[in-house]
């Protein structure tokens, strides 16, 4: 019988990692199936149906899980030991999502370690994989204080209750020091499956509406209005601050604004509204692919690339220049401090608008 695998994704870049690691160990492709974990994106979807299509997996869908860990009572702890199975937490996901219950035990699963989503941790309790391979999701920050253990934790035993963990950690070579952090760093390289993923429609469309022209400045954007406390009009009123920088600097050349895939659709209109002929706003449809993708391109180009910290540009650290960008108007003193942080530990330009 062929090993069945379940991709558990984050987002369209650490997809890339993920079937990256799969080629990377020689993985049987003809049996992997592909789910979603995080807020609903119809971008998204487009994305990983296509995905699928290419790389011939069964796409599942999106859900999200938002289930945290509870504590295994006395009378709960002897049950579980003999039978794996607690009860109160594993019917409650039985459930909230059903669906899940046909991917339990499966020979492998690979998922990101995303160090503030605890979740996760009940997922991996709940489907109990024979092996479990552990990714990168992206830089990390922040790295909040985990402690699962003890005897009311025995559950999550198998996952991930406390960093550093002792598991490699598949990443590609720009997040090491972010990795390092967290686990055992192993490289992985993604460029092969980035000129596979090129193949699809989304891609190719994506290149024909935006890179005809020179690009000298690609803004990516964050999503600080959901995740970090920032007021919906500052972080807007934050990105227009970067787009008229770039403007002023672009000379003969374009200026493309990249939303992130959980970039809201009403701000990416908001900047659409935006009167500058030299002005490109990637359409919500496009939001979820991965800027590496256009690597070739944006290298030729010798793009300059504007952000706060994300880690999308840090594959082009090699070879573009990469500007990190505060606001003491527009962003709180603890995000502006971590982005001062990012720019200095990845020797990235620094700029306080």
């Amino acid at each position: 019988m062929k090993s069945k695998t379940l991709i558990i994704t984050s987002g369209s870049s650490q997809l890339i990692t993920q079937i990256s690691v799969l080629r990377n160990i020689k993985s049987d492709f003809s049996r992997v199936y592909l789910l979603y974990i995080g807020v609903f994106s119809e971008s998204l979807e487009v994305f990983f149906k296509q995905m699928s299509k290419e790389f011939s997996f069964i796409y599942i869908g999106q859900i999200h899980f938002n289930i945290n860990p509870i504590m295994l009572s006395k009378k709960e702890f002897i049950p579980y030991f003999f039978t794996g199975n607690f009860k109160r937490l594993f019917n409650l996901i039985d459930k909230n999502f059903s669906l899940l219950k046909d991917y339990k035990n499966f020979d492998l699963v690979l998922i990101p370690v995303r160090v503030k989503m605890m979740v996760d941790t009940v997922l991996l309790s709940y489907l109990k994989p024979k092996k479990t391979i552990f990714i990168a999701d992206g830089v990390v920050d922040i790295l909040p204080k985990r402690n699962l253990k003890g005897w009311y934790y025995y559950y999550l035993k198998n996952t991930i209750t406390s960093f550093p963990i002792r598991t490699h950690i598949y990443s590609p070579y720009f997040l090491k020091r972010d990795i390092q952090k967290i686990g055992i760093y192993q490289e992985v390289e993604i460029d092969e499956i980035l000129i596979e993923t090129n193949k699809i429609e989304l891609s190719k469309r994506f290149e024909q509406m935006y890179l005809r022209d020179s690009i000298s400045h690609v803004i990516l954007s964050q999503h600080y209005h959901l995740h970090e406390g920032i007021e919906f009009e500052n972080d807007i009123s934050y990105y227009k601050r970067i787009i008229k920088y770039a403007l002023q600097n672009c000379e003969n050349s374009k200026v493309l604004f990249k939303p992130h895939p959980r970039d809201v659709k009403s701000k990416i209109e908001n900047l659409q509204l935006i009167d500058d002929s030299k002005l490109l706003v990637v359409k919500d449809e496009y939001k979820s692919l991965p800027i590496e993708l256009f690597g070739k391109q944006f290298k030729e180009m010798r793009t300059v690339f504007l952000t706060g910290n994300s880690s999308a540009p840090l594959y082009f650290n090699k070879s573009n220049s990469i500007i990190s960008v505060c606001s003491e108007k527009y962003l709180h003193k603890g995000l502006n401090n971590r982005i001062k942080e990012f720019a200095k530990n990845y020797t990235v330009g620094y700029l306080n608008l």
